[in-house]
């Protein structure tokens, strides 16, 4: 078998080496999963935690900061 680099001008012998960069673009893909989509619950004053698992799907490490915006105040929700 013999390996010819057209870009180089002939074959390869022996221990020649060929060196290609590939650049790699960085893929940020993040999903959420929450173990219940819906609550119900009595209004009794005690607290429920809701689970979510995220999930880092890209080929990128990611860093991210997560910010509970809340549509009802009374509900006292919070991120921990």
């Amino acid at each position: 078998m013999r390996a010819v680099c057209p870009s180089c001008g002939g074959s390869l012998f022996g221990t020649d080496v060929i060196s290609k960069r590939i650049e790699v673009p960085q893929l940020t893909v993040l999903e959420m999963v929450a173990e219940e989509l819906e609550i119900m619950a009595p209004a009794n004053g005690n607290s429920r935690t809701v689970f979510i698992d995220l999930f880092n799907l890209g080929n990128y490490e990611e860093n991210y900061t997560l910010d509970l915006v809340q549509s009802n105040w009374k509900l006292e929700a919070y991120l921990s």
